[in-house]
């Protein structure tokens, strides 16, 4: 494992590009049974209806994970502003999915391996994945972890899934399993990988989830910093704004970038419909056919997060139609978790301006 980590202002994560600074927050697909769900699976048609608050987290956080597994809508790690500074947790909450969009009561499921910030979580039924993040327990670091969440909510103990490539680190980022595997978005600085680039980084799972090594593939042969990502179940992926290096004053984006999620190279990879407005720290999900992005910031330093929801439809090339506007947040969300479930869209904590907030929004994105 790499020991040029980035460092860390103010609770969050700035790269370790000089000059270079930032604030932090999973969303991906949905492919998992949703308990006890019972309302028919809808078809999205790009809306997303108008948002509502749901229960709050038993703990506030920013810079957590969060992900659907066996009917439980799951939230791993994260921090929160306390007494002057950041308090990271190592807390695992869940809350049972039910129709219309609720939930129930949050509860304690478990403990990650270590108090962490900036992970990434999968799920397939009831298997999670612990990619990477900021341990407080520096040992942890370098393994894929996994573990199981039975349908009454019992969480197993973690282990050892594999190694994380030498050099590499996934930072609040997204991924998924389909039947090839596991795969995960990975942005690296020039001094990991000896280039900027984004990759997708990928392997076939062995038995109780585990897998011998990771590949990764470079999909975007450009460095882009906390970008939004999603990938569809056609196998389209898509890398939606983030932050240009400090060589190019840190400026944020309104590129998208399309590719196969099976790509060998970045021979596939082409620019498609951009973000209407510049966009960092935001998360993006695939529904059907469309790409939905969320929320984020305008700008690396100075803003708040920002309420905006915009849906764009894969066309026939692989990219993407124009984005449009949907429904906005209640207010204005930066370093959010965001995972999706049958016909619902959960954006859990997060941050408007700093600090780490204990809410949960729900909006109907299948119709």
């Amino acid at each position: 494992m790499t020991t040029r980590r980035p460092f860390r202002f103010l609770g969050f994560t700035l790269p370790a590009l000089a000059l270079c600074a930032a604030i932090a927050a999973c969303g991906g697909k949905s492919s998992t049974p949703l308990g006890s769900v019972t309302e028919p699976l809808g078809v999205a048609d790009g809306t997303v209806d108008a948002w509502r608050a749901l229960a709050p987290m038993p703990v506030p956080r920013a810079n957590h994970c969060a992900a659907v597994a066996n009917g439980w809508l799951v939230v791993v790690g994260g921090n929160h502003s306390a007494g002057g500074s950041f308090v990271s947790t190592d807390e695992i909450d869940i809350a049972r999915l039910e129709n219309g969009g609720a939930i129930g009561g949050w509860r304690v499921a478990g403990k990650a391996p270590s108090p962490v910030t900036e992970c990434t979580l999968a799920a397939s039924n009831g298997r999670l994945w612990l990619l990477d993040g900021f341990y407080d327990d520096t040992s942890k670091q370098g393994t894929v972890w996994t573990a199981t969440l039975s349908p009454s909510g019992a969480l197993s103990a973690w282990a050892a899934a594999g190694p994380i490539p030498t050099g590499r680190y996934f930072t609040d980022s997204e991924a998924w399993v389909d039947s090839a595997g596991l795969h995960v978005f990975d942005a690296q600085l020039p001094a990991d990988t000896g280039g900027n680039h984004v990759a997708i980084v990928s392997t076939p799972l062995l038995a109780a989830g585990t897998f011998t090594a990771l590949t990764p593939v470079d999909v975007v042969p450009a460095w882009r910093g906390r970008a939004a990502y999603a990938a569809t179940d056609a196998g389209r992926a898509f890398v939606l704004g983030g932050y240009l290096d400090s060589s190019q004053n840190n400026a944020t984006v309104t590129d998208v970038f399309a590719m196969p999620v099976a790509a060998a190279s970045t021979a596939s990879t082409f620019a498609t419909s951009p973000l209407p407005q510049p966009r960092t720290f935001g998360r993006a999900v695939a529904v059907d056919d469309w790409i939905v992005h969320v929320g984020g910031r305008p700008v690396l330093l100075g803003a708040n997060g920002v309420p905006d929801v915009y849906a764009a439809q894969v066309n026939g090339t692989g990219g993407l139609g124009a984005f449009t506007s949907q429904s906005a947040l209640p207010e204005g969300r930066t370093n959010f978790a965001m995972a999706l479930a049958g016909n619902w869209l959960y954006v859990t904590g997060g941050g408007f301006d700093a600090g780490g907030l204990d809410t949960v929004f729900v909006a109907r994105v299948r119709h």
